[in-house]
């Protein structure tokens, strides 16, 4: 999927500490059709090495349109609802 110019989007380090995800943003339009609700995920196969890093969009989705937001990673023990 090609996002071209992504504006107001939000990124976290990835859980494991490889890579980052991105979550939202705004890739333009007349409407909220230019928000995304895609998360896409960059990480690199060689350390130092920019041209090893690709972008895959993760399964997941965010059910809400979202642009100049915050994010940040909330560890799996600490989302424990019992």
């Amino acid at each position: 999927m090609d996002f071209g110019p992504l504006v107001d989007g939000a990124m976290v380090t990835s859980p494991d500490g490889k890579g980052v995800i991105l979550s939202g943003g705004y890739i333009g339009g007349d409407d909220d059709s230019g928000y995304r609700k895609e998360l896409m995920e960059l990480r690199c196969s060689k350390d130092n090495d920019l041209s090893s890093c690709k972008w895959s969009e993760l399964p997941h989705k965010m059910t809400q349109l979202r642009g100049n937001h915050v994010a940040f990673y909330v560890p799996e023990d600490l989302a424990k609802c019992n």
